[in-house]
């Protein structure tokens, strides 16, 4: 795992150990890290995976079809209409699998280096630009980088398809919940720093706001709404684009993906 240039970028487990090295296993199913009480102990290595797992699950974007019951659903509203043709054009463009990070980056005590914590404070405060670079810098053997617009429709879309497949949502509501939703479409679960947007059983949007990449790679745009204000009342499609990519964002942090 490589280290920005200024701030340093530390994982952690949710019992606060410190991961110190992540291995590929598995043929590429599964990861394995170590912490700094096992570094050299491969006993704990079922659990590790399971836990990385979850910080940094699968976007399964392959198991989409575009005969698959919800994208046969006519769109009746902009964030609807963007998000199906986002999906039919990552299909298109055979997009792979990719890992997104379920937890928001967090300043550690000195308030520079950065980690992925339980309700840690949100790193807010710096520019999208910033936030790009030093994505790209978290982990280059996997390709770490900021997500883009089509990345995000697509993890949308999995999250559609799950409602409709796995917990019995009509497609209708399924879309609706994902694109036009706000606060009454789910439960908002808070806690002293953050919150999450539950959608069903998925816990896939933290209560903050996110830069992410636009189409070209070469602007930004914001999604999700203020961790202390406008977050639940946000639908998580909605975007805006960044008018000032050189400006310090002080309520906002970078989307994380990586290659699966």
């Amino acid at each position: 795992m490589t280290k920005a240039t200024e701030h340093e970028w530390v994982l952690k487990t949710s019992s606060g150990q410190k991961i110190t090295k992540v291995e590929i296993i598995d043929k590429g199913h599964g990861i394995k890290y170590y912490t700094t009480l096992d570094e050299d102990d491969d006993i704990s290595m079922q659990e590790s995976t399971s836990e990385y797992e979850e910080m940094f699950p699968i976007v399964d974007i392959e198991a989409i079809s575009l005969t698959d019951r919800f994208m046969a659903y006519n769109p009746t509203t902009p964030n609807q209409a963007r998000v199906r043709r986002d999906i039919r054009t990552a299909k298109k463009n055979h997009m792979k699998n990719f890992r997104r990070a379920t937890l928001i980056p967090s300043f550690q005590e000195d308030g520079k280096s950065i980690c992925y914590e339980e309700n840690g404070r949100p790193a807010v405060g710096r520019t999208p630009k910033w936030w790009s670079d030093t994505l790209e810098k978290f982990d280059s053997e996997k390709n770490s980088r900021m997500g883009n617009i089509l990345e995000y429709d697509a993890f949308l879309g999995t999250v559609i398809k799950r409602l409709v497949e796995k917990e019995n949502y009509s497609v209708e509501k399924a879309w609706e919940i994902v694109c036009d939703s706000r606060i009454n479409s789910w439960n908002l679960e808070r806690s002293k720093s953050e919150g999450k947007k539950i959608i069903g059983k998925v816990y896939d949007r933290e209560n903050i706001r996110q830069i992410i990449r636009g189409y070209q790679g070469t602007d930004f745009f914001i999604i999700g709404g203020l961790y202390e204000k406008s977050s639940g009342i946000t639908p998580i499609a909605t975007i805006e684009e960044v008018e000032s990519p050189a400006s310090y964002y002080v309520k906002t942090t970078g989307w994380l993906v990586l290659d699966a």
